[in-house]
């Protein structure tokens, strides 16, 4: 079967730590994909908020995003216990979108790798647009 393999990235920008919940874990008794969404969805928000913007405002307040892409590569189950690290980093910028790359470990266990593609929408326009220069600023 063919697989998507995602590379770790040498070095992250940015890092969050997220909980596990009990109600994070399914009925494998570990955290499931549809859980790994919603985490890296949690991080993705903590990221834009501490960079002074949100999925609905990168800046000019005209721009939003939309995710295009998510992938997944599960390296380790993600077992109730200790805070997760999610390594994150924004890169990959094209005119009228970015990526963001994730690593969600604990201490060196690497647990996943994740990779989301972001497109910039005019909120006004509903098209694809710029990446606006306010947000660019910000992540550089």
């Amino acid at each position: 079967m063919a697989r998507v393999k995602l590379i770790e990235l040498e070095n992250y920008k940015y890092l969050t730590n997220i909980p596990v919940r009990i109600y994070d874990l399914n009925y494998g008794v570990h955290v499931g994909i549809s859980e790994v969404v919603n985490i890296i969805h949690e991080v993705r928000y903590k990221l834009f908020e501490s960079l002074g913007f949100d999925e609905l405002n990168l800046g000019n307040s005209k721009t939003k995003i939309v995710i295009s892409d998510f992938v997944i590569n599960m390296k380790k189950e993600i077992l109730i216990g200790k805070d997760l690290e999610v390594h994150s980093h924004i890169d990959d910028i094209i005119e009228k979108g970015f990526r963001i790359f994730h690593k969600i470990c604990r201490a060196n266990d690497v647990f996943a790798i994740v990779e989301t593609g972001l497109v910039t929408i005019d909120k006004d326009k509903n098209t694809a647009c710029k990446v606006p220069d306010e947000f660019l600023q910000k992540i550089n």
